[in-house]
């Protein structure tokens, strides 16, 4: 699946997670995670035509797509690809178990609801590049 593509693609994912909500409190202001099935439904309602005009999957996906590989599952796994090689260092990457919860769901807008197919998925947020800058300085700080 052509890079080409995936770099406006991943520019559009950054201002989705950029103009995330955030939680903040008087210690705190932090960026919310979205996982990739929200970033594939928002990215596909922002820009569908970038999406139609690509090499990515086009279907969203989740449980009972019936599709081997969905426009969330190909989100999930550029994303992480990228920030585990270093080559994206301002989203961060963490898990979400929804084990236990009694529903966990998407509705599209054209009314279809999925719900993701694995119950342990990956969710994103935007960290910024005074994160990075902190981090850096953390780990040389520990040498």
């Amino acid at each position: 699946m052509g890079d080409i593509y995936w770099q406006d693609i991943e520019k559009e994912i950054k201002e989705i997670l950029k103009n995330a909500d955030h939680y903040k409190n008087e210690k705190r202001d932090e960026s919310c995670f979205l996982t990739a099935y929200q970033l594939a439904v928002l990215l596909y309602k922002n820009n569908k035509k970038s999406i139609i005009n690509s090499t990515c999957p086009s279907n969203i996906g989740g449980k009972g797509d019936g599709k081997y590989i969905s426009l969330s599952q190909y989100i999930a796994r550029r994303l992480a690809e990228k920030i585990e090689s270093g080559s994206i260092l301002d989203i961060e990457l963490k898990f979400f178990n929804i084990e236990g919860l009694e529903q966990f769901s998407f509705l599209d807008e054209k009314g279809i609801l999925s719900q993701p197919s694995n119950s342990c998925f990956s969710m994103f947020r935007y960290i910024g590049d005074e994160k990075i800058t902190n981090k850096d300085s953390q780990s040389s700080s520990k040498k």
